[in-house]
């Protein structure tokens, strides 16, 4: 019976939690398209068309929170497919498309670069100082080896390029920090929670990790 309790605690605590974040999400972004950094700044929608979410597969998705293929989103009206806006606010989740973190990415993370720019990244963590979501992106210079070995093995290394990466929108300047790697990470979060920086030697990305150091300084 105290077992009982304390799960239904649980789910109670985590089900009010979610409610206050897609709360406050609404207040800070209400439901629209932003077309441009300045509008999603201000928070104030630019248009606010009926629009709809597909994966890549093509289906019609009600919502992108288990969906793990690419997100884009299409005008009701014209069926067309949503490109060249900075994010969407849709049903209590925020979107930003991959062109817009391109667009505006910190300058050391230059050589990366996404194989759908008009998908859309769903923001999975919000606070006062960072968004975070994750994005595939790859190295253009690690493309461009693919590239210039050609053949089956080329096309191999340019395609296998593509890795899941965590990415943060940062308030304070105002631009999308990709982690491109352990280190990268690292960089990071050494002056703001040093006990999470990573053991890098198997050069690896701990997404779970990330995730869980970036609901801490959020």
């Amino acid at each position: 019976m105290h077992r009982f309790i304390l799960l239904i605690s649980f789910l109670f605590l985590n089900l009010t939690s979610w409610c206050q974040n897609h709360s406050n999400l609404e207040k800070t972004f209400p439901n629209g398209v932003y077309k441009t950094k300045e509008d999603f700044l201000k928070g104030l929608p630019s248009e606010n068309p009926e629009v709809y979410l597909k994966s890549l597969p093509g289906e019609h998705l009600e919502s992108a929170e288990t969906n793990s293929n690419p997100i884009f989103f299409y005008y009701k009206n014209t069926n067309k497919k949503v490109k060249k806006v900075f994010a969407i606010s849709y049903e209590g989740n925020l979107y930003i498309q991959a062109l817009s973190i391109l667009n505006n990415k910190n300058k050391k993370d230059k050589s990366m670069t996404t194989e759908s720019p008009y998908c859309f990244s769903r923001v999975t963590i919000y606070g006062e100082n960072y968004l975070y979501m994750e994005l595939k992106i790859a190295n253009t210079w690690k493309q461009g080896l693919g590239y210039g070995i050609g053949g089956a093995l080329g096309a191999s290394i340019a395609t296998n390029s593509y890795e899941i990466k965590g990415v943060v929108w940062d308030y304070s300047f105002k631009e999308f920090n990709i982690f491109r790697s352990c280190k990268d990470f690292n960089v990071f979060i050494s002056e703001k929670l040093p006990q999470k920086i990573l053991d890098c030697r198997n050069k690896n990305v701990n997404l779970e990790h990330i995730r869980t150091s970036i609901e801490l300084i959020k």
